[in-house]
């Protein structure tokens, strides 16, 4: 994961936005996904469901900025 230091501002304020829009849906935990970003492009990772990994894409997508999201997310066994 990249640390917020080296950050461009850009991705930064992506990363925020993605990460709220995870923290308001109420479906999943917000807290088993991490968020990473890298000009533009959205790195999810975690442990969820399957509906839960679908609605955090569509979050992640569906934020200003964001060029693509890489799904990382894998199920519980």
């Amino acid at each position: 994961m990249t640390e917020l230091a080296t950050y461009p501002i850009a991705d930064l304020r992506i990363r925020v936005a993605v990460q709220a829009g995870l923290h308001r849906n109420t479906h999943f935990d917000m807290s088993d996904i991490m968020v990473d970003v890298d000009h533009g492009e959205v790195s999810l990772y975690g442990v969820v469901s399957r509906p839960a990994a679908a609605e955090a894409v569509a979050d992640a997508t569906a934020v200003e900025g964001v060029q693509l999201v890489r799904d990382g997310l894998t199920l519980p066994h």
